[in-house]
Order: C-alpha cells, then structure tokens, then sequence
C-alpha cells in the first residue's frame, strides 16, 4: 500500500492521518511517498510509522522523490522516471537474488 502525503506536521487536520486512525494495515507493507514541497521532518515520519506499525502494518517504508520548487520541479514525467529508475530495479534486483 502506498500512502502519499503533502505534509506530516500535525495529526490533528491531515486527512493522512485519519487514514491511519481509521484502516487497520494487518499484514500490509506500507510505502509513504512524498515530494519534499512541504515540512517533512524526520520526527513526523517517525510519528506516523509508529501509527502504521500499530494498525498492523507488516513494514513501513518512506520513499521520497526531491522534485523541487515551483520554478525548478522536474515534470511528473521525470518524477516518474526517477521512481521507475530507481525503486523497480532495485525491488527487481532483491527478486533475482538467488544466493
């Protein structure tokens, strides 16, 4: 399951957070995705996967893609060539390993 976030701040009026509060993750592994256009600090992050890891979640990833500002983001097509790039080989790699 992967779980896309704009910002971490509170838990109080971010609707990701009420994801959490209201699903139960039994047995799931869990990716949280983001960009870096909003405060992401490693304490929110920490937060929020002790809440996942509660609900049942199997693992808790967090996978992020630094895309840039307004001025300077890469295009959704560059984003996903990046994830592509990047996390299928490796998710390809560890399948292939043999040893």
């Amino acid at each position: 399951m992967v779980v896309t976030a704009g910002r971490l701040e509170t838990e109080t009026d971010l609707h990701v957070h009420r994801l959490v509060e209201r699903n139960r993750f039994d047995g799931k592994r869990v990716v949280l995705f983001n960009t870096f256009n909003s405060q992401f600090k490693a304490e929110y992050i920490e937060i929020f996967k002790a809440k996942v890891m509660e609900r049942g979640a199997r693992s808790f990833e967090h996978r992020f893609v630094r895309r840039g500002r307004m001025t300077q983001q890469i295009s959704p097509s560059e984003m996903v060539g990046v994830i592509d790039s990047q996390w299928f080989i490796e998710h390809t790699a560890l399948r292939l390993d043999t040893s």
